[in-house]
């Protein structure tokens, strides 16, 4: 069994946009001003500190000062006339208040801000502070269903605030929807281009394939994607990429699919092409993107990564100097071994900057969610749950016939060091949380992705002043890592914060619900029966640095 352990008195004119924090009403509603037309802003705390300051009847600070009769803490605000400066990209789409705390505000808690219209769409939106004269971005925010008001979640009570939207980004987020999914809320909240993953190239120049129907929010781009996916579609490609005649029949077909969705372009993934086909191949993209051009849509193709061969280097059938002066955006397509990304990664974005002369800003980097499972048969991609799942494995040397007193050995398999497990560690080559651990076959080693190793990633896309990232995988599947907030700072703000986790918080810990336990340092653990007869479960727990994932394993104690 397995399961996931989550990580006085005042006058009519002196009311605030907080007066109505101290009275009981649900969490996450937004609360309605004192006066018409004057915005609310409203905290509202989370968790059982939650009713110990909404039930008391306490009063806010006068103007004056003092602590009005009342206890527990106060908020104040004040709406500036004037505005400052927004960082490149943002408008504001709330007054900017000061705001002045007397007690303690428990965090996190959920700010709620009502604003004067709502804005065209709930994508893109975050809540901004200013300190020292520098913008900070605090949250991303969602917009409330009525569309009066945005919720966002704070860690920390700032000193002011403002509402904004991303009005305009130097970078794309691309993203990828998996055929018959649905997309994640927070990537529909996020993301600059929707790609559904429908289609594939038929040998005769047609297209495979049907609309996934996907729930799209207002204003968000959609260009489906049309991938080769196995021997066979890559077949197909070949002999399409071989013939002028079939060339021509594609770009119809291709034409008329996004004419009939009403869609802004499309997006081509052929893979791994015949090098023989490099000619036919720009020359279809050239004719498919003058088509789509004169329609005012869009053509975004993703191409494998070059490869270097001593000082020369092999593109396959891809002309990268062509390809990118006719199609408005070309994905890399990434490195799938971790222990090879950064390397491989870098010195390919080198060569097609400095030397292909191809332009950064054509240039997307794609991601995934997912991390991965190397082992003697290749590489798997792994959810972030999935991995952990593999990291708290247990095994005991005795399950049941234990005797009161008796010592029980109970072994996190997949992390215990004296089975030759590597336990859990950050990997500096790979830039995320690792461990390795003997399997069938041998070796095998698991990456987690999570916020940690998706910023350095994010990092790598910026040194090199790429136009943007596309994610693999859109879709709510349960289990994925939640990177949606690294990944909204990092296109709001432009930067993104480097940490690695403390190393402190990959050490197994262990728990039972009767017994003694006497733990050992290399994810192992010797239980003690106790005296009394019945089933008792001993529990791993183990960390990413973020999430926190445990197995139990149930020992049953005799009479």
């Amino acid at each position: 069994m397995s399961e996931t352990m989550p990580p006085g008195g005042q006058s009519p004119e002196e009311r605030g946009p907080f007066d109505d924090l101290l009275r009981p009403q649900p969490a996450r509603q937004p609360v309605a001003a004192g006066r018409g037309g004057l915005v609310a802003l409203v905290i509202v705390v989370l968790g059982a500190l939650l009713l110990l300051l909404v039930l008391p009847p306490i009063s806010l600070l006068s103007r004056g000062g003092g602590d009005g009769g009342g206890s527990g803490p106060s908020v104040k605000t004040t709406a500036r006339k004037d505005m400052p400066t927004l960082p490149e990209g943002v408008e504001a789409i709330s007054p900017f208040y000061d705001i002045t705390v007397s007690g303690d505000i428990a965090t996190p808690a959920v700010l709620t801000l009502q604003i004067p219209s709502p804005p065209p769409d709930g994508r893109n939106i975050s809540v901004y502070t200013q300190q020292d004269g520098a913008w900070r971005r605090l949250a991303g925010a969602t917009l409330a269903p009525d569309g009066g008001a945005v919720e966002a979640e704070l860690t920390e009570m700032p000193e002011n605030i403002v509402a904004v939207r991303r009005s305009a980004s130097a970078r794309q987020l691309i993203g990828y929807l998996p055929a018959g999914t649905q997309i994640s809320p927070l990537a529909a909240q996020t993301l600059s281009v929707l790609n559904p993953v429908d289609f594939s190239p038929d040998a005769d120049g047609s297209l495979s394939g049907s609309a996934t129907s996907v729930a799209v929010p207002l204003g968000l781009p959609v260009r489906p994607a049309i991938r080769v996916s196995n021997s066979d579609d890559a077949a197909a490609a070949d002999e399409i990429m071989a013939s002028p005649d079939l060339r021509g029949e594609h770009v119809d077909a291709i034409l008329a699919m996004v004419e009939s969705g009403h869609y802004d372009g499309v997006d081509l993934n052929y893979g791994s092409l015949d090098p023989l086909r490099k000619d036919g191949f720009s020359e279809f993209v050239a004719n498919l993107a003058e088509q789509l051009h004169r329609r005012r849509l869009v053509l975004t193709l993703t191409a494998p990564l070059p490869v270097q061969q001593g000082n020369a280097w092999d593109t396959g059938a891809y002309d990268w100097t062509r390809l990118s002066q006719v199609a408005d955006t070309i994905e890399l397509a990434p490195e799938t071994d971790p222990s090879r990304y950064y390397k491989r990664t870098e010195e390919a974005l080198q060569f097609l900057i400095e030397e292909t002369k191809v332009a950064p800003a054509k240039l997307v980097l794609r991601i995934s969610p997912l991390g991965s499972e190397k082992g003697g048969e290749g590489i798997r991609p792994l959810t972030a749950l999935e991995a952990m799942a593999i990291a708290s494995a247990l095994t005991a040397d005795k399950t049941d016939g234990i005797r009161a007193g008796q010592a029980v050995a109970v072994k996190g398999q997949n992390v215990d060091k004296a089975d030759g497990a590597s336990g859990i560690a950050w990997d500096g080559e790979a830039e995320a949380v690792s461990f390795t651990y003997p399997g069938l076959g041998g070796a095998r080693t698991v990456w987690v992705e999570n916020a940690f190793s998706i910023a350095f990633k994010l990092d790598l896309a910026d040194r090199f002043g790429l136009g943007g990232i596309a994610i693999e995988d859109v879709s709510d599947s349960v289990g994925a890592a939640d990177v949606w907030p690294v990944i909204s700072e990092f296109l709001d703000t432009g930067a993104v914060s480097l940490v690695k986790p403390n190393d402190s918080l990959f050490v197994p810990s262990w728990q039972a619900d009767g017994g003694s336990l006497e733990s050992g340092d290399e994810g192992s653990v010797t239980w003690v029966a106790p005296d009394e007869p019945g089933t008792y479960s001993v529990t791993i727990i183990v960390s990413d640095g973020l999430a926190r994932v445990g197995q139990r394993v149930a020992l049953t104690v005799e009479p």
